[in-house]
């Protein structure tokens, strides 16, 4: 019996390892390896390629992404949709890829724009070969400039709303467990590079949720206002160098009992809201990131 297959063009942690690869940078293949029937290396053109610390992000754009075409069991397309949190996380798209043997079609796992924003841009589009690029700061997602845009100033009440937030003692976040049922729990947080940062031990249910389905939402009421943050969460260890003195500062506590929770989470923003006596206000989560580093912490 014939089995249906499907074409893949994978950028990322999907990859199969080279011998020259970290296998951290491969960690989800293993989850693909039995639906794998073919490889080979595909470039994708008009297409760009973003670091996010522990996995990267692919948005159209001027550039060349280097890859590989999995040609799998047509099955494993709910695998690899539940992984990348397809529609609502990353989305499927279909794209024109270039191999060795021509231009093949194939499905693609594009970012939502809001993870990449103010992330640096892996300029050679190979994942594998992020940290041999020239740049001084390859290394560093967070060694980036706020991106400028041009003709606009950040809404004042949105300044306002998000200053409030960052510096209050704690907020709620929710999550969604695997049988759909939310779990909310009060959690320290720092605000840093438009982006909302907790730490967490790895074994925390919340964390284990998180993992599952990147869909969170912050919230607390303010002055009589309540503030709700939609948004999306990674772990992001490489983020903790620069989260651990800001949460030493704000919560004045010692570093050493800061470490003791070893995973760092980030949620980029995709939407606020505000609820108060003068009506409701929204804004979208790129509004949302330019507002880089509020408060004094």
């Amino acid at each position: 019996m014939r089995v249906e297959t499907v074409k893949i063009f994978v950028y990322g942690t999907f990859r199969p390892p080279t011998e020259t690869s970290a296998v951290e940078d491969s960690r989800f293949f293993p989850k693909i390896a039995k639906y794998v029937r073919d490889v080979m290396p595909a470039k994708l053109h008009y297409a760009q390629l973003f670091d996010l610390g522990t996995f990267p992000a692919a948005r159209p754009g001027e550039g060349v992404i280097t890859g590989d075409l999995l040609i799998l069991d047509a099955s494993a397309i709910r695998v690899l949709d539940l992984i990348e949190g397809h529609p609502n996380f990353y989305r499927r798209g279909g794209v024109d890829v270039q191999t060795v043997h021509g231009v093949a079609e194939a499905w693609i796992y594009w970012a939502p724009k809001e993870l990449t924003y103010a992330r640096r841009r892996i300029k050679s589009g190979d994942w594998f070969n992020r940290l041999t690029e020239s740049e001084a700061d390859a290394g560093d997602v967070y060694a980036v400039e706020l991106p400028e845009k041009e003709g606009e100033q950040p809404d004042p009440h949105l300044v306002q709303v998000v200053e409030q937030f960052a510096n209050i003692e704690h907020c709620w976040i929710s999550c969604v467990r695997p049988d759909r049922r939310a779990f909310t729990l009060p959690v320290r947080f720092v605000w840093f590079q438009g982006r909302i940062y907790i730490m967490r031990k790895s074994d925390a249910e919340e964390i284990i949720y998180i993992g599952e389905n990147p869909g969170v939402v912050l919230s607390n009421t303010i002055g009589g206002a309540h503030t709700r943050i939609d948004g999306w969460a990674i772990f992001a260890d490489r983020a903790s160098g620069h989260i651990i003195p800001r949460f030493a500062n704000k919560y004045k506590m010692i570093t050493g009992r800061i470490r003791a929770y070893d995973i760092t989470v980030e949620i980029t923003p995709t939407k606020l809201c505000v609820w108060s006596e003068a009506g409701e206000s929204n804004w979208s989560g790129i509004d949302v990131l330019t507002i880089w580093d509020p408060g004094d912490y």
